[in-house]
């Protein structure tokens, strides 16, 4: 009777432990995609809009491609560990709303005119960039 209590305190305590650190690996994968969202957030011009800025607009969508390059890194190597079940799409939409909200507007565009993009040389560039975000967002 004690072996028996004895192990499933033990199993317990197993998934105690399994479950702390799963979350603390939750917070740190949501406080690096806060902190790419801060980084979004910090191109906005004075008056909170989207600036015209080709370096400003390649910083804001440039940031939300890597804050999805980041998910995806913690999650590839965590994968088959502790993180299974974890839903990728639930901590973007995390860093979605996170976004201030201009720039969420500004994701719901269809494309980016040659007005947006003050720089004719990295039009191309940026549009692409621009259509990567909104994959990644969903929007």
């Amino acid at each position: 009777m004690a072996t028996i209590l004895a192990l499933i305190i033990g199993f317990l305590a197993l998934i105690v432990a399994i479950s702390s650190i799963r979350y603390q690996i939750i917070t740190m994968i949501n406080a690096q995609l806060a902190d790419k969202a801060k980084e979004c957030n910090s191109y906005l011009e004075a008056n909170a809009m989207v600036p015209k800025s080709a370096h400003k607009v390649s910083g804001i969508v440039s940031a939300i491609i890597t804050a999805e390059e980041l998910l995806d890194e913690q999650l590839n190597f965590k994968k088959y560990t502790i993180l299974i079940l974890l839903n990728k799409q639930s901590i973007l939409k995390q860093f979605y709303l996170q976004l201030h909200t201009s720039i969420r507007v500004y994701l719901k565009k269809k494309t980016l005119s040659d007005a947006e993009i003050n720089d004719p040389v990295l039009r191309d560039q940026i549009r692409a960039q621009f259509m990567r975000a909104k994959e990644i967002l969903n929007t």
